[in-house]
């Protein structure tokens, strides 16, 4: 069963993710902080990251570059729900 783990400190958004995609058969794991990112990747091995943006801790762009600068090649979703005029 592939895993993705969702990064995403909103809590409405994050339950809309979870339910969808266990109700499409994933296994979900989530985390609410960027800083908290790279351990629950290490951790959890997911075959797909879903990565917000604008986290607490650490930026999403920051969070990807670390991964990145561990040769860690996860695919990775960024994910953004800020409007824009």
């Amino acid at each position: 069963m592939s895993r993705i783990l969702i990064v995403e400190d909103d809590p409405h958004i994050l339950l809309g993710l979870e339910e969808v995609l266990r109700s499409d058969g994933f296994d979900v794991v989530s985390c609410a902080r960027g800083d908290l990112a790279i351990a629950a990747t290490e951790k959890h091995r997911p075959t797909l990251l879903v990565l917000d943006v604008m986290l607490p801790g650490l930026s999403g762009y920051e969070v990807c570059k670390q991964l990145r600068a561990r040769k860690n090649l996860t695919p990775i979703l960024m994910l953004t729900a800020k409007g824009q005029e």
